[in-house]
Formats: structure tokens, sequence, C-alpha cells
């Protein structure tokens, strides 16, 4: 079976924004998406993370509000039934009963809220996540359904590989047991899933942290992650990108996915060009790897071979006409080499 990887946009969420940066841009809001990952390989199908609770995409704007809070509320949740972790699936044409396992990065709401769906299949998460979530302390029991009846947790301490190049690491800081997702994909080579352990990719150029239960120990797992991206021959990092709600379709192949991290809102695939052309010279690179880069040396080639003709029938034979037209044509060609 090939390995496909995609991306399961579940709504999004208008937050405080000092939520995400530890207290900086106090009475700021930013409107945040809120992803989930699928990986189909060697005949299993993995999700990773499941989303907000079905509470929260019936429209109501207070279904994530403290009891006493004033308007607007700490978080507004935004989607409808499409964007619940089994609206995603169904896009896909899978149903929740399709999923062999679930992987919780930790164990907030906003990526555990769908579980309930999958007591048919074991859902695995760190040791030290499970416990801390058990302790009644915030933010844990704010939301109790991670612990809904029939679930069945199996928990893991520290790195674990799932499959050949599917690996969790452990990254704890943001929450006591968050932990990652190390990818080595067939056609696209290194992706690394952060999660919440690097929220967007300007704290990750900034070397700077998010919101952390740790600032210790999300130091230590923002630099692993630094690590990891490097030694694994392709810093292409898949941050959770909640500064932006560009429009990113839902359930994204990721697989044939190239290029620096663009949303992770975990990476996904990126706009490819600002032109159609552009468009399907540029995922022709990204799907056929050493093909594309061949056909982009055949393009180089003719722009070269275009433009010396160009020179030589307005320099050599007074042609200005002809070669004025072929020039025109060869700069015609370069929006396709810039959505390359």
């Amino acid at each position: 079976m090939d390995t496909r990887f995609f991306l399961l946009t579940c709504g999004t969420a208008d937050l405080e924004q000092s939520t995400l940066t530890s207290g900086r841009a106090a009475g700021a809001r930013v409107r945040v998406p809120i992803p989930a990952y699928l990986l189909q390989t060697d005949g299993r199908t993995i999700l990773f993370d499941t989303g907000m609770p079905d509470f929260c995409y019936t429209g109501d704007p207070r279904a994530l509000a403290h009891e006493g809070e004033p308007d607007p509320p700490w978080a507004i949740p935004y989607g409808g039934a499409a964007d619940t972790i089994a609206g995603q699936l169904a896009t896909l044409g899978l149903r929740p009963t399709d999923v062999d396992l679930v992987v919780n990065s930790h164990l907030h709401l906003d990526h555990c809220g769908g579980n309930r769906h999958f007591a048919h299949c074991p859902l695995l998460l760190q040791a030290a996540e499970l416990e801390a979530a058990r302790a009644p302390v915030f933010p844990y029991q704010d939301f109790t359904g991670w612990n809904a009846p029939g679930l069945r947790y199996q928990t893991i301490q520290g790195d674990h590989t799932l499959a050949p190049g599917v690996e969790l690491l452990a990254t704890p800081g943001h929450t006591p047991g968050h932990q990652a997702l190390l990818l080595r994909l067939p056609n696209s080579g290194v992706l690394l899933c952060t999660f919440d352990a690097v929220y967007t990719r300007a704290l990750w150029e900034a070397d700077e942290l998010g919101a952390a239960a740790d600032p210790a120990a999300a130091r230590a797992s923002m630099d692993r992650s630094s690590v990891a991206t490097i030694q694994s021959s392709g810093p292409r990092c898949a941050t959770r990108q909640r500064t932006t709600t560009e429009a990113f379709a839902p359930c994204t192949l990721l697989e044939a996915w190239e290029g620096p991290a663009h949303h992770c809102l975990a990476a996904v695939a990126r706009p490819c060009a600002p032109s159609f052309g552009g468009a399907i010279l540029g995922a022709f690179a990204r799907d056929r790897g050493r093909l594309g880069a061949i056909t982009l040396a055949l393009l180089g080639f003719i722009l070269v071979m275009g433009t010396l003709g160009a020179l030589h029938d307005i320099v050599a034979n007074w042609r200005y006409r002809e070669g004025i037209g072929v020039l025109v044509n060869v700069l015609a060609m370069f929006p396709v080499l810039g959505g390359w």
C-alpha cells in the first residue's frame, strides 16, 4: 500500500492572542485553524489528533466560555458538521471506524475533542500526558471528554517508532507529555509536525517560545526539533501556524508536499504559483522528484536558447518584429518559473 498523508482542517477558533504567546499581545485576537493529520501506511490508517469537541461545531459562540465569563470569551469556535473529525474523515470516504489507531499529541481540548468517536481502537499518548490529565488541574478539567467511557488509552514513555519512517518524539513543555511527529515520506522526504511544541512559523524563525506549562522543558523541546530537522537532511518543519487563516483546502494530500513550512498547522501543501502554468509545473516537480528537476533544466535551456535566438534576429538580421516577438514569449515563461 502506498503511503498517503493528509491534513485535516477541523474548523477554526478566535482566540485571545496572549493565550498563544505567553502574555504578549494582550487584548489582541487571532483566528487560528484546528488541524489533524491522517496517515495511511502499511495497511494501517493512523489519525493524529481529533479536533475540537462536537459541541464546538454548532455555531454557539460561547461553546467554550467559562461560567460568568464576559464577551468575547477566551475562545470562539467556528465550524459546522463537515469540520468535525467525523466530517473531515467523510471527505476522504472514511468513517471513524476505519481508523486503526489514534495518536494524541496532547490532551488539550482542541487536540482530543473528537476522541469519543474512537472507542473501537487504541489511543496512543505519552504516559506523562495521561497522568497530568488525570490530575484535577486546569486546563484538563475544562474538558473531560478525553476521558469518555470506553476509550482505550495506551501509553508510551519517550520516543517511539510507530512504523518504518514514522516516529513520535517526546517534546514536553507545552504540556508535561506533549509529543511531535517525525515522518520520512517516500516521495517528499522528511516532515516534522511540531503540533504545539512550536505554535507558528514566526516563533520558529525567531526562536521564541509560545505558551508553555514548563518553559525550560519547552525550550529543550524546541531546540531538539531544530536538531531533528537538521539531522534528517530536510529542515521542513510543520508548525501549527496558528497566526493565519489563509485558505487551505480541507483534507489536503501532503505526501507530495515540498518546500519550506507554510502552515503547520503543520506544513501543508502551499499555493504552488501565481500562474496556472507554474502551478502545473510546480506540482509536477514536487510529485515527480528528479523528473521535475529535469523538466526545470529543460525549461532553463529553452529560455537561454530563445533569448539568444531573439538577440540574433535583432542584431544580426535586423528583424525587429520577429526578435521582439520571441523575447515576449520567452519573458512570458518567467511567471511559470516563479511559481515553481
